[in-house]
């Protein structure tokens, strides 16, 4: 663990036990603590979730004909793009959604407008620094429903061309 969090949450422990805060504080602010990682990011359960499912998606895609040229590429401090595959001359930007059941509806469902938007912004910054290859490019969206403590296979769905580039970038 970083000494910054350390430091920080020895501070904030004492302080709670000098003003006389409920325990519950006191314990709230060590397990917030306990569940940094080094970078400062909370690690959780959906995150491990979503990266089952970026691997349960880079498995269908390969099976499919597929190759994998990156994985979570951060093109920018703002944007990041699941997986990055080519097949058949196309160049595919594709969207991995996990969930563990669809009782709140499909994982496509959750790639709204501003999604959508963050993801184009994060290709064109990608395609940039790929200094523009002469590829067809697209946005696909792969769904995977399951958990990696299930027994049962996930249930995965491939959308392809889920949504266009926007406007704004469209590559004359």
């Amino acid at each position: 663990m970083n000494l910054f969090w350390k430091l920080r949450d020895n501070l904030l422990l004492r302080l709670a036990k000098c003003v006389g805060a409920l325990p519950t504080l006191a314990l709230h602010l060590k397990i917030g603590s306990l569940n940094k990682k080094a970078g400062g990011r909370a690690s959780s359960r959906a995150a491990t979730i979503g990266q089952w499912g970026e691997e349960q998606a880079a498995r269908f895609l390969e099976k499919h004909g597929f190759r994998i040229i990156e994985r979570r590429a951060r093109p920018s401090r703002r944007g990041e793009l699941d997986l990055i595959a080519t097949r058949d001359n196309a160049l595919v930007f594709v969207e991995v959604k996990t969930r563990a059941n669809e009782k709140f509806g499909s994982p496509i469902s959750s790639v709204g407008r501003a999604k959508r938007h963050a993801l184009n912004r994060a290709a064109i910054r990608w395609l940039r620094r790929a200094r523009w290859p002469k590829l067809v490019c697209r946005f696909d969206v792969v769904e995977v429903v399951g958990a990696p403590s299930s027994k049962n296979p996930p249930i995965i769905r491939h959308t392809e061309n889920a949504f266009p580039f926007e406007e704004a970038w469209r590559m004359r």
